[in-house]
């Protein structure tokens, strides 16, 4: 067989994917690159949000809050207040809220709780409560101050020159209020002095100043709290818009990296599946019997090698193809196709069913035939029974003259169904036979009232232990089975002639088809050139297709068979004769009843064992 050389594969398979994973990873790191810049931004703007216009938009609140509640306390003071001792009852509050520390919720919580418990309802819970919120109020300006700054300072901003002047713009507003609050209690303390003074001529101007700075003050802040709304909605509409952009971008990448995956899905297809296509078709006409196909590939991967090597296999199939066309027709194909086998060459112990046919009388008959009509009939009789064997998965060992030896077994059989298949593969043999007889008188040339034909086939079946392999000399070998299996199955195909019967099987055949054949036992006999006794059965026909004449048969005949080996004689010829009287042709029955006259008249006494031997091979 032609064998072919390691080739220099010009573009190899693992190049090619390797570009399809290169283009994928090029793309997968593109998508990669503008994800994580467009999560990037969204994190931007939600971190400006969360962190500096949100908390800087609370503060402003709270600073207004304050302030109002500042200005509410101061009206009350004024209210119940007659005027005298202010300044010192501010200066006593001033000094009490000090100890406030940082100006959050649970702080001024407290602190109001000291308020309500050190002082009574009246003018000083009001003023200390005056400079509680002013405190706050300075405090929360103080903090926004200083969350602007870091809002300057932090990457994210200073990145940005939108966000750079947005938050330069805040801070210059804010810088505004510190003035205005300042102003504010300036007015507040002028206003206290005069009152406790007692110059009411001026308490109307202080009045009019105070509210204007009250009002700019509250105009200031209001100023900052829009500002911070429009930079909130805005972060926010953009931070929405870079959510959708994101959105759609995936969206949009992931509907192109499958429009990508088609596509290289269908070079792929072309390049590596349409190739791999045509091995799987060419590999389905081989399983078919065609030894014809041949594969094109139109590339120079792996796969063209493949083809390559596939044609040379193909080429070879054919060569052992018409070897086993030309040897098939003198050695069985599956001989062949095990001889073909290297791995076969060893002989091996199997467990095996041997088959063995005979015409009986065929010698006598061919004395009578011409040299060519015996060739005649014995190629169409071979042609008729070794169909069954081989249509059954047996194997033909060998033609003897009229004779057939076959075997069935592993590898070319399962090694449960050997015994079953032989037994169907006689039945169906005993089955052409009549055919056969009506054909042969043509086939010879003769007409049916020349000559009487009466032809008989003894077959015999034995599975057991055997050695198959190629056995013979190194010039002249032979694929064949040996051992005492095959003896056996000669001798029993023998001792039909003495029982008058056809099919014949071991005890060992017999206990393996029993459920699916139809058999009797015949007798224990010890065969020549072996000491220990064998239990022999008549292969009577498949399970349940017998007749209920044989049937009844059978029931006697096993009955008579148990009283000849107790040695009841006249117990078991009763039985047999039975056996006649439904079938006299049974001839089984007809050989008992002769061996019973011998064994009256001559007993053979109590060490008798039921064994009847045979001298004859």
């Amino acid at each position: 067989m032609k064998t072919m050389e390691d080739e220099k594969v010009r573009r190899p398979i693992g190049l090619k994917i390797l570009g399809i994973m290169f283009v994928i990873v090029l793309l997968m790191s593109f998508v990669t690159g503008i994800s994580n810049h467009n999560l990037k931004n969204l994190n931007n703007e939600l971190f400006i949000l969360s962190d500096f216009y949100i908390p800087l938009d609370q503060m402003l609140s709270d600073v207004r809050q304050s302030h109002l509640t500042q200005i509410l306390s101061f009206e009350r003071f004024l209210a119940s207040n007659p005027g005298r001792g202010m300044e010192l009852i501010r200066q006593e509050g001033e000094q009490f809220v000090k100890g406030i520390g940082t100006c959050n919720n649970e702080n001024i919580r407290s602190f109001r709780k000291k308020i309500r418990d050190k002082f009574a309802e009246g003018e000083q819970r009001y003023i200390v409560t005056y400079e509680l919120q002013r405190y706050c109020t300075n405090h929360k300006i103080s903090e926004s101050e200083k969350l602007v700054e870091k809002a300057l300072a932090s990457n994210v901003v200073a990145k940005t020159p939108e966000m750079i002047q947005r938050f330069t713009k805040i801070q210059g507003q804010l810088s505004d209020i510190p003035p205005l609050c300042n102003t504010m209690h300036r007015n507040v303390l002028r206003y206290l002095k005069e009152r406790e003074e007692g110059n009411p001529q001026n308490l109307a101007l202080l009045k009019e100043q105070l509210d204007f700075s009250r009002r700019e003050l509250a105009k200031e802040t209001a100023i900052v709290s829009r500002l911070l709304h429009q930079y909130t909605n805005d972060a926010a509409v953009k931070a929405n818009k870079l959510e959708r952009q994101a959105f759609w971008f995936n969206w949009g990448m992931t509907f192109a990296g499958a429009l990508l995956a088609l596509i290289l899905a269908y070079v792929l297809t072309r390049n590596l599946v349409e190739p791999l296509k045509k091995l799987l078709y060419g590999a389905r006409a081989i399983e078919e019997g065609d030894l014809n196909i041949q594969i094109q590939v139109k590339s120079s991967d792996e796969i063209a090698q493949l083809a390559k090597s596939f044609n040379y296999m193909v080429s070879g199939l054919r060569e052992k193809e018409t070897i086993k066309e030309k040897f098939g027709q003198y050695i069985d194909p599956k001989v062949v196709s095990t001889l073909l086998d290297p791995t076969r060459e060893q002989g091996e112990k199997r467990t095996m069913t041997v088959f063995f046919s005979d015409i009986q009388g065929f010698s006598e008959m061919s004395e009578h035939l011409s040299p060519d009509n015996v060739v005649k009939l014995i190629n169409h009789y071979i042609s008729m029974m070794s169909e069954p064997i081989r249509r059954n998965h047996g194997v033909i060992d060998k033609y003897i003259g009229d004779a057939i030896m076959a075997f069935w077994g592993p590898p070319f059989t399962d090694s449960s169904e050997h015994a079953e298949l032989a037994c169907i593969a006689a039945l169906q043999q005993q089955a052409l036979m009549e055919q056969f007889e009506k054909d042969l008188p043509g086939i010879i040339g003769l007409r049916k009232t020349l000559f009487s034909f009466n032809i008989h086939v003894r077959m015999g079946i034995c599975t057991g232990d055997v050695i198959v392999g190629s056995i013979g000399a190194e010039a002249a070998k032979n694929y064949t089975v040996i051992g005492d299996t095959v003896n056996l199955a000669s001798r029993l195909e023998a001792a039909n002639k003495f029982y008058g019967t056809n099919l014949m099987m071991s005890g060992e055949t017999n206990e393996i088809v029993r459920d699916k054949m139809e058999s009797r036992e015949l007798d224990l006999i010890r065969v020549a050139g072996k000491t220990e006794p064998v239990r022999i059965f008549e292969l009577l026909g498949l399970k349940g297709e017998i007749s209920m004449v044989m049937l009844e048969v059978r029931e006697q005949f096993e009955k008579g068979l148990a009283h000849y080996r107790n040695q009841e004689w006249l117990k078991s010829r009763e039985c047999f004769e039975s056996c006649l009287k439904l079938n006299p042709e049974d001839t089984p029955s007809k050989v008992f009843t002769s061996r019973l006259e011998v064994l009256q008249s001559q007993s053979p006494g109590s060490g008798w064992d039921g064994i009847w031997t045979f001298s004859e091979k």
